[in-house]
């Protein structure tokens, strides 16, 4: 069985898929997406959501002691980044929190 149900203002729909004793997945689906750059995510509607993630993700970088800043010796290049940004939802579909991480090399 399929149930998509609208909400009344047409901006977001959810979807239910069940088989015949549990839900297989659940899935909400927004207008807006979660931001791909940190320019996307800091002009978005959720900019200062977003700067508390990454600022969260600072910092327990720093408390686990992840890495060491230091100058770049000459002639070496430095590891790339990314950040990763994705709206947490709860079992219901509603925004549970923002979560944001910092990827390094192979990005």
């Amino acid at each position: 069985m399929l149930v998509l149900k609208l909400d009344p203002e047409g901006s977001e729909f959810q979807i239910k898929v069940f088989n015949d004793d549990f839900v297989v997945n659940q899935a909400r689906l927004n207008q807006q997406s979660d931001p791909v750059t940190v320019e996307d995510a800091l002009k978005s509607p959720n900019a200062e959501n977003w700067k508390k993630a990454m600022e969260e993700e600072i910092q327990a970088h720093a408390e686990n002691q992840t890495w060491l800043l230091s100058d770049l010796p000459a002639g070496r290049k430095a590891i790339k980044c990314k950040w990763v940004f994705k709206t947490k939802l709860d079992a219901d579909g509603h925004i549970e929190r923002y979560k944001a991480r910092l990827g390094f090399g192979g990005i």
